[in-house]
């Protein structure tokens, strides 16, 4: 059977409100609803005090689809609790599991682990649906290419979260920053058994892909209360540092973008003046996790940034690269030591570290 044909059934059975049987395969989808609890009130901080845009003028932390949530599992059938799991990571942009439905199957059936399929903040079903109604979207883009001469790449696909990322680009960070909240919680959850598919101590690995891997980096940079310990990372189609990546696509990024991103952190780096996002910036300047968001983007050869080996450090990672790709190009290894999360190729690597806070756990497995 192709590819294609496969991604169609399986579309056609994947539901955020109900277990999927996929008899052939010998696995299940099974929905769990996940509800944000860890680092919630730093998050909410950071959001309430970003701008707000014409289609949206309620502020990031009332939009609650972002708060709770649906996320899917592939899992072998049965009733036995797993020890292993993989946590799959998305590209940017991305408002649809199609294309991963696929690589989701094959993982599960091939390595007998369940495949935890998670959104990003703000991505997939983590926004208003309206964000991803073309019929609506497509407006956006027609005032938005009326007001700004010579934008390229501004279509219906990409207009929201170009427009959000042109109101405030630290949108970035907060965005990247709840998401490693949001895995810390799920890992931590998975780990001390609270979870209905996996039993205690279950080890975990990550499979990445694009700006998940991106993600995946700061997570194991940062390494929360070491449960990353004995992960290991698959990254494809990412592995470099955010400044060297080209975002600009008409699914992706209007152009113009990602450059606002790196120069909004860097001048904060520098304590140039910080403007109209001063409490924002407060926050951030307070956030021990801004090291490891920061060697992320650029180049680390000019921060002060102590090296020091880590346990996880040794974890084997491996990346999968298209060679003609510009988006996203590898950094060479004998490159590695000006690049911070290009250090995992050395065995160095920066240190980040993130604030512990009392969570409780909720991901309650959605009835079929």
């Amino acid at each position: 059977m192709d590819i294609s044909t496969r991604t169609q059934q399986l579309s056609s059975l994947f539901s955020y409100d109900k277990k999927a049987d996929l008899k052939d395969s010998h696995l299940e989808i099974i929905p769990f609803r996940f509800t944000q609890i860890t680092g919630a009130s730093e998050i909410n901080k950071f959001q309430k005090e970003l701008a707000t845009t014409e289609f949206c003028p309620m502020t990031d932390n009332h939009i609650q689809e972002n708060k709770s949530f649906t996320y899917s599992v592939f899992t072998p059938s049965g009733k036995e609790k797993r020890d292993k799991a993989i946590i799959l990571l998305h590209g940017l942009n991305e408002r649809t599991w199609e294309k991963y439905l696929t690589w989701a199957e094959y993982l599960a059936k091939n390595t007998e682990k369940p495949v935890i399929l998670f959104p990003i903040a703000f991505h997939m079903n983590r926004t208003p649906i309206r964000w991803c109604n073309p019929r609506e979207t497509l407006s956006w883009a027609n005032v938005r290419k009326s007001k700004i001469n010579d934008l390229s790449n501004s279509t219906f696909a990409n207009v929201a979260l170009s427009i959000r990322l042109s109101k405030n680009p630290l949108r970035f960070y907060a965005s990247g920053r709840e998401s490693v909240y949001n895995l810390w919680q799920l890992v931590q959850e998975i780990k001390e058994g609270k979870h209905p598919l996996f039993k205690e101590d279950t080890s975990v690995n990550l499979f990445a892909y694009s700006i998940g891997a991106l993600l995946s980096q700061v997570l194991m940079l940062a390494n929360p209360e070491k449960m990353f310990n004995d992960t290991r990372l698959f990254m494809f189609c990412g592995g470099s540092i955010f400044s060297e990546m080209d975002g600009n696509a008409r699914d992706i990024l209007s152009t113009g973008l990602q450059p606002d991103t790196g120069d909004i952190v860097k001048k904060r780096q520098s304590h140039a003046d910080i403007g109209s996002d001063q409490g924002l910036w407060q926050h951030i300047q307070q956030d021990s996790g801004r090291d490891g968001f920061s060697i992320s983007i650029f180049p680390s050869d000019s921060l002060p940034f102590p090296k020091q080996k880590l346990s996880n450090a040794g974890q084997p990672i491996v990346s999968k690269h298209i060679q003609k790709s510009s988006r996203f190009p590898m950094i060479k290894k004998e490159n590695a030591s000006n690049t911070g999360t290009s250090s995992f190729f050395i065995n160095y690597i920066f240190s980040m570290s993130i604030i512990q806070e009392q969570s409780l756990y909720i991901s309650e497995p959605i009835s079929s």
